[in-house]
């Protein structure tokens, strides 16, 4: 027992992949960030489904890291520039990977210049 301990540096394995995994998520383990829009891209939808899914590229503010985040609602793009300050929260889809048909986007914007 006492030689797994160590290989974690002292920690349980519960806890070493908990700290891995905030390590490697762009949020930074918090539930929401702020970014500033580089882009706004349009992504097809998987298979059957066809259409384009409306979504803005992002540098987060905090680490500078930069994502994919869906645009929800009808003509939400629309409302969203580039250099706007959006927040963004997880999409909600399997274990924090990508929903429904939408690939690559595991994020969504929820506020646009302070405005939800």
């Amino acid at each position: 027992m006492a030689k797994i301990a160590r290989s974690f540096g002292g920690l349980t394995a519960a806890e070493a992949h908990a700290e891995d995994a905030k390590r490697h998520d762009p949020l930074g383990g918090s539930t929401q960030a702020k970014g500033i829009v580089v882009e706004k891209v349009g992504i097809e939808a998987k298979q059957p489904n066809s259409g384009i899914r409306k979504a803005v590229k992002i540098s987060l503010i905090k680490n500078g890291n930069k994502l994919t985040a869906f645009a929800p609602g009808d003509g939400a793009i629309n409302f969203i520039d580039e250099h706007d300050e959006v927040m963004v929260e997880g999409i909600g889809g399997r274990m924090g990977r990508s929903y429904g048909d939408i690939p690559v986007c595991r994020y969504k914007v929820i506020q646009v210049n302070g405005f939800p």
